[in-house]
């Protein structure tokens, strides 16, 4: 049975790696970095699970896995819907992935219930941290395609294999006008995973105490945060 500290820093890695979309391969179907470290954190949660011979789940995860069974029935009416052998192709890639996501949510949900709280706010912490890596290779890629260099050929393509770059959003006066995607295909898929943090940690930073040793450098991360939402749509 594979121990807590390991199951931790699979839960960890998959949070902290979730908005790393570009770091991906193509085998059998599109598979991310952090599908692949979700599927051991899966694996690792059910064998404790079976070590302990506990089958019982929190309401929690019970109300994630209702939501599951009605999208799942959503997307199966789909299935009468298709007529290519592409089609069906695309919906078994799909619902792989679809099962793969709720089944993380669920082992996730159920494995902070029996966690510490501590845990928790670690788990969090990664996640942030995560998305203001991502934010902070944003920056990088775009000083390195002003200085005339394609970051993502040099870190991502010989990890994944595929071609990537900054996004260009146009040109002018002969000079190429760019915008920040940091490690996601898209910069508004780059924005919106900002945005999530400062939704998280805002609230959290309204009810600190006023002497709390987080009430300083707190806010310093949603600020950083804002400056590369704003470079991620207009930079150049």
């Amino acid at each position: 049975m594979p121990s807590r500290r390991v199951t931790d820093f699979l839960l960890f890695a998959a949070v902290f790696t979730m908005s790393f979309e570009k770091l991906f391969w193509n085998v059998a179907g599109k598979i991310a970095l952090t599908e692949v470290i979700s599927i051991l954190f899966v694996g690792a949660y059910l064998l404790r699970r079976l070590g302990r011979r506990d089958g019982s789940l929190p309401r929690t995860s019970g109300i994630v896995l209702a939501f599951f069974a009605a999208f799942l029935l959503v997307y199966l009416i789909g299935f009468y819907n298709l007529e290519t052998t592409q089609g069906l192709t695309q919906f078994g890639k799909g619902m792989g992935k679809f099962v793969l996501h709720f089944a993380f949510l669920v082992a996730a949900v159920d494995y902070l219930f029996r966690s510490s709280e501590r845990v928790y706010w670690r788990m969090l912490a990664w996640f942030c941290l995560g998305v203001a890596a991502n934010a902070a290779y944003g920056v990088v890629q775009l000083a390195a395609a002003q200085a005339g260099r394609n970051l993502d050929a040099t870190l991502i393509e010989p990890i994944t294999g595929h071609s990537t770059q900054i996004n260009i959003y146009g040109a002018v006066g002969g000079s190429n006008v760019y915008r920040i995607d940091g490690l996601t295909p898209d910069p508004n898929h780059l924005g919106i995973q900002l945005v999530v943090p400062l939704l998280v940690l805002g609230p959290l930073y309204l009810r600190l105490e006023r002497k709390h040793r987080l009430r300083v450098p707190l806010p310093r991360f949603p600020g950083a945060v804002c400056l590369d939402l704003a470079r991620a749509f207009w930079c150049c």
